[in-house]
C-alpha cells in the first residue's frame, strides 16, 4: 500500500505504486488551497478525493460523497495550512487527529514506532520503506512555510 506520515509541520510519503506484480514509482503528495493531503490506497479513488479538495472553496470541506467500498477503498492524510491534520477514507471525513504526529498506510506501524522512538517524519517514512514491502524509496515530502501557525501544545 504506502508509508505516509505527518509532524503537523511536514508531510511525507514514500513513492512507490504497483498493480499487480507490476511496481512504479508516482507521487503521492497534492496541493490544494487550504493545504496538503497524501493518499494511500486505491489510486482511482484517491485521486477522486484530490480532485474533489481541489474544488472546494471553502475550508469545511464537508460534503465528500463516501462510498462503501468492502475493497479497493483508498486512505488520505490532510496538513491544512494551519498545521492542523486529519484523516479521510472512501467513507468521509474528516477525522482530526490530535496526536503530535499520524501515519497511515500498511507502514504505519513502523512509522509510528519510529516516530515515538524520537526521529523526524522524513526518517520514520525512510524505515518503514526497508521493512514493509509496500513502500519503497524515494520518499518525497512537503513542509509548511515557516509564517504558518504552528500547531498549539498538547
Amino acid at each position: 500500500m504506502t508509508t505516509i506520515a505527518c509532524d503537523g509541520r511536514t508531510l511525507v510519503a514514500d513513492t512507490r505504486a504497483t498493480e499487480g506484480t507490476i511496481s512504479s514509482h508516482v507521487s503521492k503528495l497534492h496541493r490544494f488551497k487550504h493545504g496538503y493531503v497524501a493518499i494511500a490506497g486505491d489510486v482511482l479513488h484517491g485521486l477522486k478525493f484530490v480532485e474533489w479538495l481541489k474544488k472546494r472553496r471553502d475550508e469545511s470541506m464537508r460534503g465528500f460523497p463516501a462510498h462503501d467500498l468492502t475493497e479497493d477503498g483508498f486512505d488520505a492524510l490532510v496538513l491544512r495550512n494551519d498545521g492542523r491534520m486529519e484523516t479521510w477514507d472512501h467513507r468521509g471525513g474528516p477525522v482530526p487527529i490530535t496526536d503530535p504526529f499520524w501515519a497511515i498506510g500498511s507502514g504505519r506501524e513502523v512509522a509510528l514506532g519510529a516516530l515515538h522512538a524520537g526521529v523526524t517524519v522524513r526518517q520514520a517514512v525512510i524505515i518503514a520503506c526497508k521493512v514493509d514491502s509496500a513502500s519503497s524509496l524515494p520518499i518525497e515530502a512537503v513542509d509548511l512555510p515557516s509564517k504558518s501557525k504552528k500547531r498549539p501544545a498538547r
